[in-house]
């Protein structure tokens, strides 16, 4: 069996690991995400009671979230389909994202 070699480079935003020799895959937390960012769900690290309320919301794996606002103390404000709420901060460094696009600043 051939072994998977895993390479992390980690920078101040993001950090890319390497699974395959083409393979790049840039995973933040959702907490790092900037207002105007659209990301896929990759991975929420939560007890199962928050990871179930979070999916009855549709925040859940292979979800595409779009974040309206940043708030203090990490918090933000994510657009799920045509639904808003807001996510505290603890719980958003939980929740692994793909950024999709990002919006430019003003």
């Amino acid at each position: 069996m051939r072994a998977l070699l895993v390479k992390t480079i980690t920078n101040a935003a993001c950090s890319l690991r390497q699974g395959s020799p083409q393979a790049y895959v840039r995973r933040v937390n959702l907490r790092r995400c900037t207002a105007g960012t659209a990301a896929e769900v990759r991975w929420i690290d939560l007890a199962d009671d928050e990871r179930a309320r979070l999916r009855e919301l549709g925040l859940r794996e292979g979800a595409v979230v779009h974040v309206v606002h940043c708030g203090a103390f990490g918090g933000r404000v994510v657009a799920v389909g045509a639904d808003r709420f807001a996510i505290d901060g603890r719980t958003c460094s939980c929740i692994d994202v793909t950024p999709l696009t990002e919006r430019s600043p003003a």
